[in-house]
């Protein structure tokens, strides 16, 4: 699934970026690579892509930070959104 949720962002980030290869731990506010519209963008992207929605709270700097980070942000929440799928993974 992590494999899956970087290989969004970095498609995202990459046709944001006119097609720029992002490192995994490359700052991605910080360096500019995305703007606050862009940020809600992605969000909408990854909230349809995956079946999970952010509140708020999720929408804290930190969170998306590196392409690593949004990824851990993204697991989380689809954890939490659908408990089954914990058990599946705990299974394998």
């Amino acid at each position: 699934m992590r494999s899956e949720i970087e290989a969004a962002v970095r498609e995202f980030l990459g046709q944001a970026n006119s097609g720029r290869t992002i490192a995994s731990d490359e700052l991605i506010l910080e360096r500019g690579i995305l703007d606050s519209f862009g940020l809600l963008e992605l969000v909408q992207s990854l909230e349809k892509r995956f079946g999970m929605a952010l509140s708020d709270d999720d929408l804290r700097a930190e969170n998306f930070a590196t392409i690593g980070r949004i990824a851990d942000l993204v697991e989380r929440l689809i954890r939490k959104n659908n408990p089954s799928s914990q058990s599946r993974q705990a299974a394998r």
